[in-house]
């Protein structure tokens, strides 16, 4: 995986930071041992001092595991890691005992790489620059660090030979730093990453995503796709009368106007629910819905001649009239697109079920058309609501469209 320069350097920073989280651990650390190692302790001190170790160990342990922490360490690896929020999420349960874990192991893991390179700069930098030094200074001896051994190089240029492992020691320094930082960034998503019941909690975030933009998706096709068509049939329609019938035209023309603005409206309330975040449909109130007066509004809207078959009323909840609304539009949609023009649409309910059937009939390319436009979304849509539907061709010269849909009486109040 190829790194951009800031990522590279928000690496090395990161790689500082561990040196610099460790520094007083490492002072208290020595500060302790310093005061353990003077020489007549009493054993009351050794033990005070030993009481103070495990008493600082707790305190940073206890620090390690406060639910923000985790928090703090994704955000800035998230910065100088060059992750993105798809590897390094947002903390969901900070108080959870996977979460807290998880930022003390990443804490602990700061600490070890800040103790290797902090040793491994206080130890290979100033060797390599002594080495790298060490021909202009005049002397003809070096100890080597650590090691303690002296050696008898020469001076001048019978030394100029110490320049190269100088050299060797600083780029060991730089390797180790730059390891260190790709260590950080490989074990940054698999320390700090998502707990498993945070990875449940995101995929079902997303498949709620998914479902609510499957939804806008049916609802911007059910609301557009009847006015577009009849849309296109009516400016067809003024084409065609445009020479021998002026004022048939313009009628058609206008209801196009008229038809757009309702497009605009519908788009705009689509712009409102995606704006908003809210479902659509999710401003319907509670009160029962008479879906044939809907089927009456949607028949009128229509260009083609419909022929409506139902009683008085029906009455249904709110989530049926929805569903049944979706379905006679894309049915009458369809029945302009492939049909002849006409189309009959009855209406019958019982006490567990609304009823919808849409005959149409249609010429020889609706006979073969294998799919139709908006179906597979309403047969998705009406699965969703527990119902049923089923469409295809009748006879030969027809198209039938039936569904079912459940009507969810409201519970009786006690």
């Amino acid at each position: 995986m190829r790194r951009s320069v800031a990522s590279v350097w928000g690496g090395v920073a990161h790689v500082f930071l561990a040196v610099a989280l460790c520094l007083p651990l490492v002072g208290a650390a020595a500060m302790i041992g310093a005061s353990m190692a003077v020489q007549d302790q009493s054993t009351l001190n050794m033990w005070l001092l030993t009481l103070l170790g495990i008493a600082f160990l707790a305190v940073v342990v206890w620090a390690s595991l406060l639910p923000p922490v985790r928090q703090v360490e994704v955000s800035t690896a998230r910065a100088l890691l060059d992750h993105d929020d798809t590897a390094l999420p947002d903390v969901r349960r900070p108080r959870a005992g996977p979460s807290r874990r998880r930022g003390a192991a990443w804490l602990a893991l700061l600490v070890g790489v800040g103790l290797v390179v902090g040793a491994a700069i206080l130890y290979l930098v100033p060797f390599g620059l002594e080495l790298v030094a060490f021909p202009l200074s005049g002397e003809s001896t070096t100890t080597w660090p650590l090691i303690g051994r002296t050696s008898h190089t020469g001076a001048g240029w019978h030394a100029v030979w110490l320049v190269a492992p100088g050299l060797l020691a600083l780029v060991a320094c730089l390797a180790v730093v730059g390891a260190a930082s790709r260590l950080l960034v490989v074990l940054a998503p698999r320390v700090l990453g998502p707990t498993l019941t945070e990875r449940v909690g995101i995929a079902a975030e997303r498949e709620r995503a998914l479902a609510r933009a499957n939804a806008v998706a049916r609802d911007l096709h059910d609301r557009l796709g009847h006015t577009l068509t009849a849309m296109t049939v009516q400016a067809t329609a003024a084409r065609r009368l445009l020479a021998t019938d002026p004022q048939a035209a313009a009628r058609a023309m206008a209801a196009v106007e008229d038809l757009g603005r309702r497009a605009q409206d519908d788009v705009d309330d689509v712009v409102r629910t995606l704006r908003d975040g809210a479902q659509p449909g999710a401003e319907l109130g509670r009160g029962p819905v008479d879906v044939v007066t809907t089927a009456r509004a949607l028949v009128h809207e229509s260009s083609l001649t419909v022929q409506l078959r139902a009683p008085a009323a029906l009455l249904v909840d709110h989530g049926c009239a929805d569903t049944a609304q979706a379905v006679i539009r894309e049915a009458l949609t369809n029945a302009t697109r492939h049909g002849t023009g006409s189309a009959t649409l009855r209406l019958h309910a019982d006490e567990q079920s609304l009823w919808i059937e849409v005959r149409n009939p249609v010429g020889g390319r609706g006979r073969t058309a294998p799919e139709r436009s908006g179906l597979g979304g309403l047969h998705e849509r009406v699965l969703l609501g527990e119902g049923e539907l089923s469409a295809g061709p009748e006879g030969g010269d027809s198209w039938l469209l039936t569904a079912r849909l459940p009507i969810r009486r409201p519970e009786a109040t006690r």
